[in-house]
């Protein structure tokens, strides 16, 4: 598990630090009206593009995997039946997201042909990548998903910077954006289809099974959950687009960014924890699925000590990456970073979800919460701003995350009232009480002693929890 964490992780981190370096030039480069202009423009069209890839692909891998299970030798012919069908939902998704985030925002659009094309670009290519991506994550080829998502976190740099450097113009960098992410997406794909080439299965091993449209209906699910976390955080970025300025909008996406990027260890562990948890289940073994699920609370938690870390280093992180413009984001980025914590716990749970056959459960959850986010957000936004905003997206996730956790317990009769539980549980909620009486108060976080504290709380906690997880690995793997 550790080797494959490691694989998923080097990729993540490497995107990551792209990202961040990304991030950091266009904030040095655009004024706070263009980079808000930039997010909003992308962010409509990226809610369905997101919920689309992460349907579509959610729904072929559950079929890949019940084949690896039951057929292994018919994974090749699958996947590659399967990508042809998808691949042109995908399409129809991303471009009708095009079309509607052009007809809402048509008045800040104006009329920018580039923007508009970069933007069809862009979603394309971003639903198909990560759509590829998330079929690699299912198929276990963790190496060429470090690989590729590095490549795709170079195209974000080249694609963004260099064109607005070079001619101050907002439409064409997010239409050379959106074209070298298209371009990836391609990579991606190129990629699979050459890890997938040394199978010995053929379209005949599929005669008389799968039709086109048994792809599409085990997707529909997926496509109710569609990524939850990410939509919360684009809800609130388009409700800020219409009730708030363009520098509000900045401000927000710049914040939601640096909190969103520190979630690239949840997500790599959710990547590879959830596919043994889903062998677990197979196997029908009662004891390694509540051993698979004890693993997963000790992941979920590791989100509190980097959570706590964001939280007294607000100020540092804003200064270094957006500058004296963002400072007033502080108390934006603190709430966020409750979010954060939450976002752990259910990234950690999400996928073992689908695994464990309660993809209606979960899609029930994520539609109620995200009705609660939306409302929460309409009412917020106008009387608070972007705090107003961070606070629907962070009461929502947590709510969510909650649900996740009890629906999963609950499915395999493990009580909330044992020790570890009870350990898990205060250790969350006094962090995360902690730094909800610092905002109440409205403490400034300037003293060089209490962020030193607070950093090495947070890394001996991360370290302690680690090491049990290692422990608890071995445990698992002697039973």
């Amino acid at each position: 598990m550790l080797k494959d964490f490691a694989k998923v992780f080097s990729g993540r981190m490497g995107q990551t630090i792209i990202g961040f370096g990304t991030l950091f030039v266009l904030l040095r480069l655009m004024t706070k009206e263009d980079y808000g202009l930039l997010a909003l423009v992308t962010s409509l069209s990226g809610v369905i593009a997101v919920a689309a890839q992460f349907g579509l692909s959610s729904g072929l891998s559950k079929l890949v995997n019940d084949a690896q299970i039951r057929a292994p030798e018919t994974v090749a012919a699958l996947f590659r039946r399967g990508l042809a069908v998808q691949f042109i939902l995908l399409l129809v998704f991303g471009f009708a997201g095009t079309g509607i985030a052009v007809l809402v925002y048509s008045e800040e659009i104006g009329p920018r042909l580039p923007v508009i094309a970069g933007i069809a670009l862009f979603v394309v290519g971003t639903v198909a990548g990560e759509h590829y991506f998330r079929t690699g994550r299912t198929l276990d080829l963790f190496g060429s998903i470090a690989r590729l998502t590095i490549w795709m976190a170079v195209a974000r740099l080249v694609g963004a910077v260099i064109p607005y450097a070079l001619t101050g113009s907002i439409g064409w960098s997010v239409f050379y954006y959106g074209a070298l992410q298209a371009l990836t997406a391609s990579f991606y794909l190129y990629g699979l289809l050459r890890e997938m080439s040394d199978g010995e299965a053929t379209h005949a091993a599929l005669e008389g099974g799968l039709r086109p449209w048994d792809y599409v209906r085990v997707a529909l699910p997926f496509l109710v959950i569609a990524s939850s976390n990410i939509i919360f955080s684009q809800i609130a970025l388009l409700v800020l687009g219409k009730a708030q300025t363009l520098g509000s909008v900045a401000e927000y996406e710049v914040a939601n960014r640096v909190v969103n990027f520190l979630r690239s260890p949840a997500i790599a562990f959710s990547f590879v924890i959830s596919s043994r948890f889903g062998r677990a289940v197979a196997s029908a073994d009662n004891r390694a699925v509540r051993e698979r699920l004890r693993t997963n609370a000790q992941v979920s938690l590791l989100g509190v000590p980097m959570a706590m870390s964001l939280f007294f280093c607000a100020d540092w992180v804003l200064l270094v990456l957006g500058g004296a413009a963002y400072a007033d984001a502080v108390l934006l980025v603190q709430i966020l970073s409750i979010y954060l914590a939450g976002a752990f716990i259910a990234d950690s749970y999400s996928l073992s979800l689908d695994y464990s056959g309660l993809s209606r459960g979960r899609a029930g959850i994520v539609v109620a919460v995200a009705v609660m986010n939306i409302a929460l957000s309409v009412w917020l936004v106008p009387l608070m701003g972007t705090q107003g905003a961070a606070l629907a997206v962070t009461t929502s996730t947590m709510v969510q995350a909650f649900g996740f956790v009890s629906l999963i317990r609950w499915e395999f009769s493990i009580g909330f009232i044992d020790a570890t539980g009870i350990a898990n549980t205060l250790y969350a909620l006094l962090a995360i009480i902690i730094m909800i009486v610092m905002i109440l108060t409205n403490k400034s976080i300037d003293i060089i002693l209490l962020r030193i504290c607070g950093i090495v709380g947070a890394f001996v906690l991360a370290v302690i929890y680690s090491l049990f997880l290692i422990k608890q690995h071995e445990y698992t793997k002697n039973v």
